[in-house]
């Protein structure tokens, strides 16, 4: 049976119980290359697509099989609200989480994470530890949580699975700190020499497509975001979708130091909602890189439609057939 462990939070002044650190932990020595600074004017579509056309020039990553770490250790963060019915383009009281008519679809969704992403890594030989926050309690905790959510991670005696609840925030850039800062305090700020890949995904992903079978551009040895947005979100060329984050260990202090920071436009609380949709340029400033992309499937209508590895709860039925998926923008 899996290790889990919860931590709770209340209102707004936060107390959290004493999590003990990971065992085993341990510490490879870290190597950080980064390219020149990429040309802004060019966007990030095309940049990512200009990666891909140089691998596939030299035949090599026919898929993301290639990059993913093996016998190592990988953490994913499971961020936001879970029970959800749909996004913001549902009635107030029905956007967020926490919902008992939401649990066949977080059943759903969390399966989907476990089978497609977390079991293919392990089968490579790694340890995978979850660091599940949830944040859709009004008062107190979401009480849907334990033993509903809890219950849906055990079962596998190898993984590590820590959970820390707290009421609903006002923004996504709390509920992303909540995240980053649970998994620095439970590594004791070690993340990027503990870690190979730091996987953020929120509770609301339904996902399609196993981890290991992702075409090009995906590459997890680059910090990446799920896909550009939809052209009417923001600046069309470098704006990012922020539903998942690919970040490799030893980026995963850069991305932090960004991350709600002050003017970053990336999980800023005062900045959009809090959201990491304009996430590029301070990402690019602090790793002298671009992100990367991991589909270069660009949305032409919502976000929450599918795209080639998930889709997000509240997509309307008529929606959910592949074969009407929105294309890419030419």
């Amino acid at each position: 049976m899996a290790a889990i462990a919860f931590a709770h939070g209340w209102l707004g002044h936060t107390h959290f119980s004493t999590l003990e650190p990971l065992q085993p932990f341990y510490e490879r020595p870290t190597h950080t290359h980064f390219s020149t600074l990429a040309n802004a004017s060019v966007s990030l579509v095309d940049r990512t697509r200009g990666d891909v056309a140089e691998r596939d020039d030299s035949h090599t990553n026919a898929s993301a099989s290639t990059s993913l770490p093996s016998n190592g250790r990988v953490a994913f963060l499971v961020r936001g609200e879970a029970y959800r019915l749909g996004g913001r383009n549902l009635d107030t009281a029905q956007a967020g989480g926490c919902n008992e008519e939401g649990a066949e679809s977080q059943n759903e969704a969390t399966h989907s994470l476990l089978r497609l992403l977390v079991q293919p890594l392990e089968a490579r030989g790694n340890q995978v530890d979850m660091f599940v926050t949830e944040t859709s309690g009004v008062g107190s905790p979401c009480p849907l949580v334990e033993p509903g959510l809890k219950a849906m991670y055990q079962g596998h005696r190898n993984r590590t699975v820590l959970f820390r609840t707290a009421v609903r925030m006002e923004s996504q850039a709390d509920s992303m700190r909540l995240a980053l800062d649970f998994l620095k305090e439970s590594a004791r700020g070690r993340v990027e020499s503990i870690y190979d890949l730091v996987l953020i995904v929120r509770h609301d992903m339904v996902w399609t497509e196993a981890i290991h079978k992702w075409p090009p551009p995906a590459d997890f040895t680059r910090l990446s975001f799920t896909s550009a947005c939809e052209k009417r979100a923001g600046d069309a060329e470098n704006c990012v979708s922020d539903t998942l984050l690919v970040i490799p260990g030893r980026l995963f202090p850069a991305f932090d130091s960004v991350a709600g920071a002050e003017g970053s436009k990336c999980f800023e609380a005062s900045f959009r909602h809090g959201s990491g949709h304009e996430c590029s340029g301070a990402i690019t400033k602090a790793t002298g890189q671009a992100p990367s992309l991991v589909t270069d499937y660009v949305p032409r209508g919502s976000v929450r439609r599918p795209n080639p590895l998930c889709w997000l709860i509240g997509t309307p039925p008529d929606k959910l057939d592949r074969r009407k998926m929105d294309k890419p923008r030419e």
